[in-house]
């Protein structure tokens, strides 16, 4: 029996890469004629599978790694110390570089069949919630280009990525939206009444903007952009909520060329003093803006160029891969710092929500689980005494919630209840 089932996990390997011999084929054929089996092939080739088995592996890589550092830390220490001077510790490196993504596929599916398939009965069924590592009543999708525009009278127009064409015409400026992305058609500069529209996201949506002076816009979930449908000659001045990626353009205006400065004011709950308004200044550049109210700071994130930002009575410039953070709090004491810069950030994870992906490195449980609650439109709930952790890896935001759970919870000492659209967190 043992036999049989490692030639059929071996065929099944060699069908996802390709490599399908004509007995293969043949063997393959035929065992697909039970329903069993034709219903467990089914599960593994659907759309996303393959996605969440590459990510788990480069999560299992990525915690590897880790240890293997520190374990090599402690060695160092160990003699350094004099300790266990007579013993020689070898810990091989694994090449993981050299594999291709579709053997990384391929191991993930041979350790699934083995480890959920074999080593069952033959009468194996698709997995219940009472065999799956993540105890759930039913799976939950993940967001989805979606956002709720709101015109200058007031009006409110829901959009998703299957609108096309024009949506809406205010005074010159033509309202288009395509495949997930809303651009403003029209004079780019008025010196009239300024009239505004606002786009937000709910939890579990983004979207796209290309705002009327060409820059580019992209809202993560539960955010928003406040902008004129045309700009002030003077200025152009935006504010956003949540978390929010500029592509800025450059633009200049009169007979003298001066460049129009873009400002981007940051708005968060009880933000209302002026005093303590936080303001990024833009002359053409790619920066983020995590502003989420539950996190410990405002994070500004620069990939290109430069830009000032400013809080309070403080004001800093950054540079290209540094990250400004300013403090959420009320400034109380004259000698307190808001803004604060780091230098050798991790743009990747930075900006991993823009292109689609999850980045966990080095994040601790509470922040993992804020990113996961704003894309899936969840709450989550803590047990007492749930261990801290930190957590490493990269995976696609287009997995469903029990996907990225069980990822979690396999790389981790956390349990995972989903009741509805709350998550447990259980130790």
């Amino acid at each position: 029996m043992y036999l049989e089932h490692k030639i059929i996990n071996e065929i099944i390997v060699n069908y996802f890469l390709d490599e399908l011999t004509e007995e293969q084929q043949a063997i393959l054929d035929e065992w697909l004629l039970v329903n069993e089996n034709r219903l467990f092939f089914e599960r593994i080739t659907a759309q996303g599978f393959m996605e969440e088995q590459l990510a788990r592996l480069d999560y299992y890589k990525n915690r590897l790694e880790m240890n293997r550092e520190l374990i090599w830390n402690k060695i160092h220490e160990a003699n350094n110390s004099g300790q266990k001077k007579n013993r020689i510790i070898s810990i091989p490196k694994i090449n993981w570089l050299a594999w291709r993504p579709w053997v990384y596929a391929a191991a993930s599916i041979g350790l699934l069949l083995m480890g959920t398939y074999f080593w069952r009965n033959t009468d194996w069924k698709i997995p219940s919630a009472t065999n799956n590592p993540v105890v759930t009543t039913t799976d939950i999708p993940p967001g989805s280009q979606k956002a709720t525009l709101t015109l200058a009278d007031g009006r409110k127009i829901s959009l998703d990525s299957a609108s096309q064409g024009a949506i809406a015409k205010q005074g010159n400026t033509v309202i288009n939206n395509y495949n997930g992305q809303l651009k403003y058609d029209g004079p780019a500069l008025n010196d009239g009444e300024m009239q505004y529209n606002t786009l937000s996201t709910n939890k579990g949506e983004t979207y796209q903007l290309q705002l009327p002076d060409g820059s580019r816009v992209w809202l993560n979930a539960a955010s928003s952009i406040r902008y004129p449908i045309a700009f002030s000659q003077h200025d152009r001045t935006v504010e956003v909520t949540g978390e929010v990626y500029f592509e800025a353009a450059s633009i200049a205006s009169g007979p003298d060329g001066k460049k129009i400065p873009l400002f981007v004011d940051i708005s968060t709950a009880g933000n209302t003093v002026e005093s303590q308004r936080r303001r990024v200044e833009v002359l053409g550049t790619h920066f983020n803006i995590n502003a989420y109210s539950d996190e410990p700071a405002i994070k500004v994130t620069l990939l290109e160029g430069k830009i000032k930002v400013m809080a309070a009575q403080e004001q800093a410039h950054i540079y290209e891969g540094q990250q400004a953070r300013i403090s959420l709090a009320a400034q109380t004491q004259t000698n307190k710092k808001f803004i604060q810069i780091l230098n050798d950030v991790d743009i990747a994870q930075a900006v991993a929500w823009k292109d689609g992906k999850f980045n966990f490195n080095h994040s601790d449980l509470k922040t993992v689980m804020r990113q996961i609650v704003r894309w899936y439109d969840l709450e989550v709930v803590y047990y007492p005494s749930v261990p801290e952790e930190k957590f490493f890896g990269e995976m696609h935001r287009n997995t469903t919630i029990t996907g990225v759970l069980m990822v979690l919870e396999e790389t981790s000492s956390v349990h995972f209840t989903l009741e509805g659209r709350r998550i447990i967190v259980k130790p």
